[in-house]
Parts: structure tokens; sequence; C-alpha cells
């Protein structure tokens, strides 16, 4: 359940980058 989360904000930061 906070698998998706998790994966969102982890790519989210990365793009940001």
């Amino acid at each position: 359940m906070n698998s998706r989360l998790a994966s969102s904000s982890l790519f989210y930061r990365l793009r940001i980058t």
C-alpha cells in the first residue's frame, strides 16, 4: 500500500534533480 507512495516520492525527487 505504501509502496506506491514511496516509489512516487523517490521518482519525483529524482526527476526534480
